[in-house]
């Protein structure tokens, strides 16, 4: 994977997916020490305004992102995808680091014997574009086949790509709403679920963008 530049990203306590790029001549230093970003991010806002908390002093300090490129995946020829870990400059987790909370629930969950699958459904809206007119990509109805024509070279491409990048997925249909699409994912460990989560939402905006179309679900 590392012949590639790597796409790495987090997901903050405001629910935005921060991310970085990383040239791949910079990718084997990243994977042993990982790259900086202030831990301000975890008091970030989804606005960009900062809020405070008594365990993060503000933009001081630093900590290390270490991608996981055993848990990305191939985006293209020239750029690989990986989800990484918040942690402090001697390599452990930070407290407000999300995913490795979620592995240590499950791995405590797994000494006492019980093994968790998770199941997500991307629900997004799909819009138009022309000049300065922005308007959904369907009108409904839900389910109906109508709205999955209009999308279906959209649909369809994004179905190769979930399924090109390792993202097993049971269904697509159009939603109730206008413009509304759902993808429904198999489940998998908690943690793999919540990274093929994203994965799949970074997948959907960037087929989106090559049809000419946008693409809206969370940040």
């Amino acid at each position: 994977m590392t012949s590639a530049d790597v796409l790495l990203s987090i997901v903050d306590n405001a629910a935005a997916t921060r991310t970085k790029l990383v040239p791949r001549r910079r990718v084997a230093g990243a994977t042993s020490k990982g790259i900086g970003l202030s831990p301000v991010f975890a008091v970030m806002c989804i606005n960009n305004d900062i809020t405070s908390s008594p365990a993060v002093s503000g933009p001081v300090g630093d900590m290390r992102l270490l991608p996981d490129l055993d848990a990305g995946a191939v985006l293209d020829d020239e750029l690989v995808w990986a989800p990484a870990d918040q942690l402090d400059q001697q390599l452990e987790p930070m407290p407000f680091c999300q995913r490795s909370a979620a592995g240590r629930l499950a791995g405590a969950a797994a000494a006492d014997g019980w093994h968790y699958l998770m199941a997500f459904e991307l629900e997004f809206t799909v819009f138009r574009t022309e000049g300065a007119d922005v308007r959904p990509a369907h009108e409904g109805p839900g389910y109906a086949m109508t709205p999955f024509l209009l999308l279906e070279p959209f649909l369809r491409d994004l179905l190769a790509g979930l399924e090109a990048a390792g993202i097993e997925v049971e269904q697509v249909h159009p939603e109730y709403g206008d413009g509304r699409v759902e993808v429904s994912m198999a489940p998998a460990p908690p943690v793999r679920a919540a990274d093929r989560y994203v994965l799949a939402r970074l997948i959907t905006t960037r087929t989106a963008l090559r049809h000419g179309l946008r693409c809206r679900s969370r940040p």
